[in-house]
């Protein structure tokens, strides 16, 4: 009996798929995450084998270097990191590399209405938010959100949620169905109402910063009502921080780090930059490497709060710091790169802000294992289902 590798190969794709559309799940503890990467690495390579066999259609290498070009400087920074300061603790960034690389060859083919990708992203924020309320209500916010650090789950579902109202503005025309359409509107609620619970204030800075992004929609009709919408959510956020005192608490923090006193939330982060960049100045090029809070003590500089923190709160300072120059120019180009080859895609210009704006006051790229995931993950699907991209369906 000869096999029908086509079929075959349609069958693995969209498993692939279903397994790609769960990306959020990269937010959660790492048994969840390490369960979703094993069947990418299981799934990804006997989807790109049975196309092969099938010869569905052939990739070029210019479709290739299309997608990861932009990618390059960041995964080139991170292999001179690694050659400077070894593997160890990098581990998971090489796993993500792989991950990326299996879903693109697997899925890119594979081409997707972005009606779908509007549906996978609402699921995932809805969830996750609702997840995120009833976590806090059960256990308060002592042991973060399912056992993870709020400040690392909340602002990154905050950043696919700020994704998704902008698929929702720009390809509203797209979704017929007025319960997605109401689910969408339920789910940025349900995010909203997750951020105010967690207090945390980092998140509330993503949705201001789609605001300016949203001048540039080429939909002026369109922009004024979505617009409207977008400043409403951030005056809520606003309003509701004001009422809970979190943002009175932060003027506060900056008050006392001015009078000397740093021992406060945004107090250590000062303290933090402070001595990041100091250090910086004596391994400029390469950085001092992972750990390298430790290692600054260690050399003879002090810290006025008796902490080990396990990086510099910020992306520019901790890559600055860790890897140096290298890193951080790295960093900044994929940025760019990102930036540039979505600038037709508000979507995705909006997902790379909203990670950068993510990466003022947390470690966003630089040793976030979640945030590559997810970020990487969540473009690769923006990216395979561009309005402009033609691809052969499956």
């Amino acid at each position: 009996m000869q096999l029908n590798y086509s079929v075959l190969h349609k069958w693995a794709t969209v498993a692939l798929f279903s397994v790609a559309c769960c990306f959020c799940l990269y937010l959660l503890r790492e048994d969840f995450s390490s369960a979703t990467r094993k069947l990418v690495y299981v799934l990804g390579p006997l989807t790109i084998f049975l196309g092969y066999q099938a010869k569905d259609s052939a990739l070029t290498f210019k479709e290739v270097l299309s997608f990861f070009a932009p990618w390059f400087p960041w995964f080139g920074a991170t292999l001179l990191f690694i050659c400077a300061h070894g593997l160890s603790g990098l581990s998971k960034h090489l796993h993500a590399y792989i991950l990326f690389t299996l879903l693109y060859f697997g899925l890119w083919s594979f081409y997707i209405k972005r009606s779908l990708i509007i549906v996978v992203f609402t699921l995932n924020v809805f969830i996750l938010s609702l997840g995120s309320i009833i976590s806090i209500l059960c256990n308060g916010l002592d042991d973060g959100i399912f056992g993870i650090n709020k400040n690392v789950v909340i602002p990154e579902l905050a950043a696919i949620s700020v994704t998704l109202f902008v698929l929702y503005c720009t390809d509203f025309r797209e979704i017929q169905s007025k319960l997605l359409k109401w689910l969408i509107i339920i789910t940025i609620i349900a995010n909203v109402v997750a951020i105010v619970m967690s207090e945390v204030r980092t998140a509330v800075l993503v949705y201001l910063a789609a605001v300016p992004l949203m001048l540039i929609s080429v939909d002026k009709l369109l922009l004024k009502k979505a617009l409207l919408i977008l400043i409403l959510c951030c005056i809520c956020l606003i309003g509701l921080f004001l009422y809970t005192g979190r943002i009175q608490q932060g003027i506060n923090d900056i008050l006392l780090f001015q009078a000397g006193q740093s021992n406060s939330s945004l107090g250590i982060r000062f303290e933090l930059w402070k001595l990041g960049l100091s250090a910086f100045f004596d391994h400029p090029i390469s950085g001092w490497g992972l750990s390298a809070f430790q290692r600054i003590i260690n050399d003879g500089y002090t810290f006025p709060i008796d902490i080990v923190p396990s990086h510099f709160h910020n992306d520019m300072v901790n890559l600055l710091v860790t890897g140096g120059l290298i890193s951080f120019f790295g960093w900044l180009m994929t940025n760019i790169l990102l930036i540039k080859d979505a600038c037709n895609d508000l979507a995705r210009v909006t997902l790379v802000i909203s990670f950068f704006v993510i990466g003022l006051t947390e470690n966003s790229w630089g040793g976030n294992n979640t945030a590559f995931y997810t970020l990487g993950v969540g473009w690769l699907l923006l990216y395979l289902s561009a309005p402009n991209r033609s691809s052969p369906h499956i």
